[in-house]
């Protein structure tokens, strides 16, 4: 702020035109300029003048198989962290192993770009098979390697000790990516793991990022967009927040995220929104772990669409929680463009949802899926069997409860426990196997081959909750997942129809993979499907538009 003595100076209209006026005028500019640079050296310290360590970044996504065969969307993470760092003057490249490219490819790729550092991100999801990758690369190359991804938040050094990697990232990767491009000390950059000669180094993790609306938007741009399935579909991820600040056994967000929700402004939201629409995109997917969570802002969201008067789908499939979310924010959700939103309840037994610290009831679960049937919104209710503590008796109770709630919702998932590394519940088997009351069946690196296809076989057992028992309760979910799914899709008579004929669960995944995996595919199955979008004016979203 200008002094007070100065304002009062300035409004004086007595003094306009005389020659003392020029010589205050000075005086206020000067007062300003001064407090003007105070501000921004006291707000925004100067960045140190290293010499740069790395010039040119190449992004390698991995391959992960899953049920619908290749890649839906480009890869949010690594869109923000090329556009970051461009933003910031580097330049950067990506190559999508899930496309179809090999690793002698990536390797190629890395040489024609001339890359002096290669980032790689991990997924939890069949992370044997990318360690052997990333050994190849560095051993091919010579070029350093930095790895990222919720798998290295959650297995931290063991990467660099199971691979040749140099570095690794966790948590928001942004900034210490910067860093490390930048030539800052190694020891000073937080959230880095290095590699001092023969010892490997875990600096202090940073503390969380709160400041999302300074990120650029993701570097879609750099992508092979119309390889991605989704693109037959005018469709992008959007990510309006980070983090969840619940306390779930299963998930492995608190670890990868941070146990705090972080989110963005709705003008930013808005803007990146119709940033990509101007470009021709049509169905936005928001991936937050909680979009609701402050509901104020979520209605504002909605409501900024709505005023903007861009014609779009959006969904929130990542799913939301049925305790954040009112009357007023679902029919403003419908109005806005929203088509479809998943409740992850993840058991039907009372007891098994304090276990796993859900911190929500049956009772208000139900509410809100009435709720949500009143207004009007597509929805579907997530269930998993395998909790600590679960026996076959109270995961029947999760198949009772889905059957009520198919009375309200259009379908329900049932899926296999899959311990990750870092959660509670890997945590919880690894100390309850000392004792002898849990074991694995199968271990990480085995069973995250097979996650993403959701019909895995269990990879552990308990005490009171035996392989068979799991794999019967499982069957019983499945069937009634296939079925209702397929009729939400195709409709009551043809979903049927298609039901029968896919009833087995493998083939029914075979049918999946091709509807899915393939462009043809995708192509058909938008022609058939029943068309839920909520702007039939513009005929919604359809294949080639």
């Amino acid at each position: 702020m200008v002094p007070p003595e100065v304002d009062i100076i300035e409004n004086d209209s007595s003094l306009t035109g005389s020659p003392r006026d020029n010589a205050i005028n000075e005086m206020i500019e000067k007062a300003r300029s001064e407090i003007i640079i105070e501000e921004i050296d006291t707000d925004v310290p100067k960045e140190p003048n290293y010499e740069r360590r790395y010039n040119r970044i190449l992004f390698v996504v991995t391959n992960v198989s899953a049920s619908y065969g290749k890649a839906l969307n480009p890869h949010l993470g690594i869109a923000m962290l090329m556009a970051y760092l461009e933003k910031k003057g580097f330049e950067t490249a990506v190559i999508d192993e899930q496309l179809g490219y090999s690793v002698d490819q990536i390797i190629q790729k890395a040489k024609d770009f001339k890359a002096d550092l290669i980032g790689v991100t991990m997924f939890s999801f069949d992370f044997a098979k990318t360690y052997k990758t990333i050994d190849k690369i560095r051993k091919a190359t010579k070029i350093p390697i930095v790895l990222g991804g919720a798998h290295i938040s959650s297995v931290k050094k063991e990467a660099l000790e199971k691979t040749n990697a140099d570095f690794c990232v966790t948590r928001d990767g942004e900034i210490p990516l910067l860093q490390l491009c930048m030539g800052y000390p190694l020891e000073e950059i937080k959230s880095l793991i290095w590699r001092d000669n023969n010892n490997i180094i875990e600096n202090k993790i940073r503390e969380l990022n709160w400041e999302l609306d300074d990120l650029p938007f993701p570097a879609y741009e750099k992508f092979e967009l119309e390889r991605y399935i989704h693109f037959i579909d005018k469709r992008l991820p959007l990510e309006s927040s980070r983090g969840c600040p619940y306390s779930c056994t299963y998930c492995d967000v608190k670890v990868s995220m941070g146990q705090a929700f972080r989110p963005r402004g709705p003008e930013h939201i808005l803007s990146e929104i119709k940033h990509w629409y101007d470009k021709g995109y049509r169905f936005f997917e928001f991936v937050d772990d909680v979009f609701t969570m402050e509901i104020p802002r979520a209605k504002k969201v909605c409501q900024m669409i709505l005023d903007s008067g861009m014609k779009f789908d959006w969904n929130c499939a990542n799913g939301i929680r049925a305790d954040r979310v009112d009357e007023e924010l679902l029919i403003l959700m419908k109005k806005s463009g929203c088509v479809f939103v998943s409740y992850g309840l993840e058991t039907g037994n009372p007891e098994v949802l304090k276990i796993i610290k859900k911190a929500i009831t049956l009772e208000k679960s139900m509410e809100t899926f009435k709720l949500t049937k009143k207004v009007g919104l597509k929805f579907a209710v997530n269930f998993i069997v395998g909790h600590p503590e679960e026996t076959y008796e109270r995961g029947m109770d999760s198949v009772r409860f889905a059957k009520k709630v198919l009375k309200y919702a259009d379908y329900v998932m049932f899926s296999n426990m899959i311990p990750y590394p870092g959660t509670d519940v890997y945590k919880w088997i690894r100390e309850q196997e000392k004792v002898g009351r849990a074991r694995f069946l199968r271990q990480p690196e085995e069973y995250l081959k097979d996650t993403t296809t959701k019909i895995g076989l269990p990879v552990f057992e308990t005490r009171e909750f035996r392989y068979s028992e799991r794999i019967k309760l499982l069957k019983k979910g499945r069937a009634i997942f296939n079925r209702a799914f397929i009729q939400y899709r195709f409709g009551k008579v043809l979903g049927l129809m298609i039901y029968l004929i896919a009833r087995d669960n493998d083939r029914y995944m075979k049918l999946r993979a091709i509807a899915m995996g393939t462009r043809f595919g995708k192509y058909t199955y938008n022609l058939i499907r029943k068309n839920y979008s909520i702007h039939n004016k513009l005929k919604g979203v359809q294949p080639g538009t």
